[in-house]
């Protein structure tokens, strides 16, 4: 077969890869063709906005510009009520059909591309190969992952996904995100889960921890065997490294959007693609706003005087924040006010807080700016240090769990450091150092104890692949409806239970008391559950904790079920 066949058939077969998720098959292999249906989606989403900016840009930048697109879309869907399981297939389905068709109809320009790659084909074919298998590793590891925590340090993110399928919103101020977040992972988690159940959150992470690696491999560009081989290198210590949160939030995700927003401002590629990408980025968390700020104000400085170039940052920004900004009002809105009170985190005022940061700040930057001539460098490492300095203080985010996104930001700022270093081609001193930096991240990873020592972390993903060998998918639905059928349709229930993903969100209102903001309450739970007017109270027994004696103390039990009770308040 001669070059240019085995360059088309590689395209179709990336046109097509996608939809072999339609055929009828189950286990790993139905895995891996629905991570490739929400990549392609992804793409699909990139090429779209792209477009909308006039202006072609590398496919796997394309990729997390589309992510940015869809947390965009699924938070106006959100905020108008209609992000529901039809709108998520719709979604997911209908850009991974853009991805096909622009293969199609760009056929000759794409095979221009794959062909110009071939003369270097030996430089970046070993570590490509070795991104794909590391990348079918995780993804069906992460979908086994059936029994991973479910909770973030907001609420029950399993009930979220089920709220948002069945409901198209999410009602609830105390199960939805909203201290720390906006919702942004949660609408990426949806996307990633439509062809299976939500027990399958952890996937949309492993797919972003292989784009983000992709992306950073891609911006390298490899051009010969010696900077092919220390690519590897780093592909290889970043798995070592690999931040494996034991909770549903963001990780891989923020690395990716940090490395598509270096590229477009290194590149100066249209302030729409900016906007959009920095927005989602505060979506996710918002202990990662200032990094977000930092790359708008990077790339609007240059041009503050194109006034059109200014709209467009702005623009873009809004309408992906604006719309999760305004169903976390409605969703806040929706409990009384004095349920308010009872739910603020507790913290010192504000300007202490500020003071403490810009005390931590000011040096930081003074030594960034002293230190590195590099443009696109210094604005990272300064956004860098404004949102661990946000952290530290607690401007952002509560301590000690705001502390762990320091790493996703740590991870993103070495990759980018890796990509100069190759792209410079003086590979010389600076790649023998970070090379000895990365020996040193893999043998730690190797001694280091618990479920942070590599080998542990791969004999896990080993079982969980396992485990979709020989089971089907964990069900949704059942459990507790024969209790909850007897409570009239539109009242509010109150719930401490541990499979809150299984309840029907269509016929009640839904108040999850068992979530990380309501439970620090305790003995104040009973005043939280008169506060939101909840007429019921469905508690399993053997989650009951003393600290609701009180509440079902003050009502009645109406029903029983084998490890439940069902109390009229």
């Amino acid at each position: 077969m001669g070059t240019g066949a085995v360059t088309r058939a590689w395209l179709v077969a990336i046109a097509m890869a996608p939809w072999l998720t339609l055929l009828p098959i189950d286990g790993p292999f139905a895995v891996l063709t629905q991570a490739l249906v929400v990549v392609a989606a992804f793409h699909g989403a990139g090429l779209v906005v792209a477009q909308l900016a006039r202006r072609a840009i590398h496919p796997l930048l394309a990729v997390q510009v589309g992510i940015a697109a869809l947390i965009a879309l699924g938070g106006l869907a959100t905020a108008l009520g209609r992000f529901t399981l039809a709108t998520q297939v719709i979604a997911l389905y209908g850009f991974a059909a853009v991805h096909t068709a622009a293969i199609g109809l760009r056929f000759a320009t794409y095979r221009e591309s794959l062909a110009s790659l071939r003369p270097s084909r030996r430089s970046w074919l070993v570590p490509a190969l070795l991104l794909a298998a590391l990348a079918s590793f995780h993804i069906l590891g992460a979908a086994g992952d059936l029994g991973a925590r479910p909770f973030d340090d907001d609420g029950h993110v399993l009930a979220q996904l089920q709220r948002l399928r069945e409901t198209g919103a999410l009602a609830d101020a105390i199960g939805y995100p909203r201290a720390a977040q906006l919702g942004g992972q949660l609408v990426l988690d949806a996307i990633a889960t439509v062809a299976t159940d939500v027990h399958a959150f952890r996937i949309a992470e492993a797919i972003a921890f292989v784009l983000a690696l992709g992306l950073a491999f891609s911006r390298a560009k490899p051009h010969d065997t010696t900077t092919g081989l220390w690519i590897l290198l780093v592909v290889l210590g970043a798995v070592a490294f690999t931040f494996v949160p034991d909770d549903p939030a963001t990780a891989w995700t923020a690395v990716g959007l940090i490395l598509a927003l270096h590229a477009l401002v290194a590149d100066d590629l249209p302030a729409l693609l900016i906007g959009l990408v920095a927005g989602a980025l505060v979506t996710l968390r918002f202990e990662l706003a200032p990094i977000a700020g930092a790359a708008v104000v990077a790339a609007w400085w240059p041009q503050r005087s194109a006034h059109r170039r200014t709209l467009w940052l702005v623009i873009g920004m809004l309408a992906v924040v604006l719309p999760f900004a305004i169903a976390r009002i409605a969703a806040w809105s929706s409990i009384p006010e004095p349920a308010h009170a009872l739910l603020l985190p507790a913290r010192g005022p504000t300007v202490a807080r500020l003071a403490i940061a810009t005390v931590i700040a000011i040096p930081a930057i003074g030594l960034v700016l002293a230190v590195v001539a590099d443009r696109g460098l210094r604005w990272l490492f300064i956004a860098a240090v404004l949102a661990a300095s946000g952290i530290v203080a607690q401007l952002t985010g509560d301590r000690p769990y705001a502390i762990r996104f320091l790493w996703p930001i740590g991870v993103a700022c070495v990759l980018v450091v890796a990509i100069e270093v190759v792209r410079g081609k003086k590979l010389a001193v600076a790649a023998l150092l970070i090379s000895l930096a990365i020996a040193v991240v893999v043998t730690e990873a190797q001694i280091a104890t618990g479920r942070f020592r590599w080998t542990r972390r791969s004999v896990d993903i080993t079982e969980h692949v396992e485990y979709l060998r020989h089971a089907s998918d964990a069900p949704i639905t059942g459990g507790y409806s024969a209790l909850l059928d007897r409570v009239p349709a539109g009242f509010t229930v109150a719930i401490w239970i541990a499979r809150p993903e299984r309840l029907d969100y269509t016929r009640h209102r839904i108040i999850d008391l068992r979530s990380p903001r309501a439970a620090h309450l305790r003995s104040r739970l009973t005043k939280l559950a008169v506060a939101v007017e909840a007429a019921y109270l469905l508690v399993e027994t053997d989650y009951r904790r003393d600290d609701l004696e009180p509440l079902v103390a003050l009502g009645r039990v109406v029903a029983t079920a084998p490890g439940l009770q069902l109390v009229a308040l």
